[in-house]
């Protein structure tokens, strides 16, 4: 009995022991837990105290420095940054993340893990997980070191997918992701430009254009400004160190392109662009549904591409083809610019009003005559639209009297404007046509001389003035009556590049009475007599 007592006690010695360790180890649990307790509590107050101090009310950011990761965000905080709509940012030496307002919950855990990517030579990793970040700048210094554009790409499961070779590391070292939607795994490569992907080897630029040399390789097989570029001629060809050429001469250069094992010789020819473009008007008003061609003036004249592109700032008003033909298609205003297409860009601009076609005065004629061809009043003879062979009124007083009232202008702006040929009967512009025939062939005379019955002269409203000759068009006084005639009531009757319509050549000197309103409106329009009255 004694045995047993001393070996029970012994046992229950053994227990005390035992149940000492449990207490002990159970003390330390609590006391590790409480610790892991108090410290994540004093982390996330101090996350939040962060987020309430680093508030940007102009771009709508709360921003704390720590990992991302189980972020308890308090009921005050939460609701401040939900009340005043502001995007969490979240920054460490690894990363800097932007979380947007509508995807804030209390409970935040991201998990980016940014290293070394052993699929590329010079690359990172980044793995994202946990919550919706909307933008994310990594850091990349510390993998990929001096690097100042780096390449994107984003795995779809399966492959990498090319994003962008142009992504910027700021001065700290961090580039920004171009985050493409639903994707969280991302590589970002530094890859050096190959010289012997260059295929072209001789370069052209416009005088004056700051440019990026465009090497022929398709941007996915290099990193941007993977390479340097140096000027054999520095004076006339500069780059800077974004390796942007600007040529400041004309004329052919050599230039060095480098990478890290090696480099290569370019040529670069410099061409004489456009400097200015001077159009034959500033401002011009169109009656609707007319048009007007407008000259332009390219300077200098050596300058190597000539194209350029018209617009309308406005083709509800009026419309412009690639010729500078202007039609007016709505009431308003508006500006027609023509613009070089290459740079640098040179530009010239038109401003345009539409107007409303006005009531029109036809002059009085007296009665109209049967067997002459009348269109809203006027009076119209071509070689389809003849005249009565007895129709004889004589040189209109009407026409005549603007004649005088024109050749009176012409003398006080400095030119001689004298009547050559004014009516004629049909017998003489018989006698005239044969004669023509008789010199040139039939075919060659209606060019220019009209059958009998077929003269506007027998009209008394057609008349020849100043030199019947085809270089009066270019004359200080052909110009002068190409430009001014219809302030007198009169047209170019046979207008240049009309042949086809009008029937006969270009007569500068030939010119057709219609009365001031008409002949304006026709003048105004660019269109010859038959497009006008809408007749063949």
């Amino acid at each position: 009995m004694v045995l047993y007592l001393v070996k029970k006690g012994g046992n229950m010695k053994k227990i005390k022991i035992v149940c000492l360790v449990l207490v002990i180890i159970i003390a330390v649990i609590a006391i590790s837990i409480g610790s892991v307790i108090l410290g994540f509590t004093i982390r996330n107050n101090k996350i939040n105290k962060q987020f309430m101090e680093y508030v940007d009310t102009e771009n709508k950011t709360a921003t704390s420095y720590n990992s991302g990761n189980n972020i308890k965000l308090s009921d005050e905080v939460y609701n401040k940054i939900m009340e005043e709509e502001l995007d969490l940012v979240i920054i460490n030496k690894n990363y800097i993340a932007r979380i947007k307002n509508e995807n804030v919950t209390q409970n935040i855990d991201i998990d980016i893990k940014v290293k070394k990517d052993e699929t590329y030579n010079n690359a990172i990793s980044v793995q994202i997980s946990g919550a919706n970040v909307s933008s994310l700048s990594i850091n990349s210094a510390s993998t990929i070191a001096n690097a100042r554009y780096l390449s994107e790409y984003y795995n779809d499961g399966t492959n990498d997918i090319f994003v962008a070779n142009n992504v910027k590391v700021d001065e700290e070292g961090f580039c920004k992701l171009k985050l493409v939607e639903n994707s969280q795994k991302y590589s970002v490569v530094y890859l050096e430009l190959d010289l012997s992907q260059i295929e072209n080897e001789e370069l052209k630029i416009n005088k004056g254009k700051n440019i990026k040399l465009d090497l022929g390789i398709d941007n996915q097989k290099y990193t941007y400004n993977s390479y340097t570029l140096e000027s054999t001629d520095a004076e006339n060809i500069q780059i800077n160190e974004d390796n942007q050429i600007t040529a400041k001469k004309v004329g052919e250069y050599t230039i060095v392109i480098k990478n890290t094992l090696e480099s290569k010789e370019l040529k670069l020819k410099v061409v004489q662009p456009i400097e200015n473009i001077n159009l034959s008007k500033a401002t011009t008003e169109i009656i609707i549904e007319n048009s007007e061609h407008i000259d332009m003036t390219i300077l200098p004249e050596d300058a190597t591409n000539k194209d350029v592109e018209w617009t309308s700032s406005d083709e509800s008003i009026a419309t412009v083809d690639g010729d500078g033909n202007i039609t007016a298609v709505g009431i308003g205003t508006c500006q027609i610019t023509v613009s070089t297409k290459e740079e640098p860009k040179v530009s010239s601009t038109i401003q345009v009003e539409v107007k409303e076609k006005p009531e029109l005065t036809v002059p009085s004629l007296g009665p109209e005559v049967e067997g002459i061809t009348y269109i809203n009043g006027i009076m119209l003879v071509n070689k389809t639209h003849p005249v009565p062979r007895d129709y004889a009124p004589g040189l209109q007083p009407v026409a005549y009297n603007a004649f005088l009232e024109l050749q009176s202008a012409a003398a006080q702006a400095g030119y001689d404007m004298p009547l050559l040929s004014g009516y004629r009967s049909y017998d003489l512009q018989t006698s005239l046509y044969n004669n023509y025939v008789a010199t040139y062939g039939q075919a060659e005379a209606d060019t220019f001389s009209a059958r009998p019955g077929t003269s506007e002269h027998q009209t008394g409203l057609a008349m020849d003035v100043g030199w019947i000759d085809d270089a009066f068009a270019n004359t200080p006084a052909g110009i002068w009556l190409a430009e001014n005639c219809y302030k007198y009531g009169f047209i170019i009757r046979y207008q240049k590049n009309k042949e086809s319509i009008t029937g006969y050549k270009y007569e500068p000197w030939h010119i057709r009475y219609l009365g001031k309103d008409i002949a304006k409106d026709v003048y105004e329009s660019g269109l010859c007599l038959e497009e006008y009255l809408g007749v063949n």
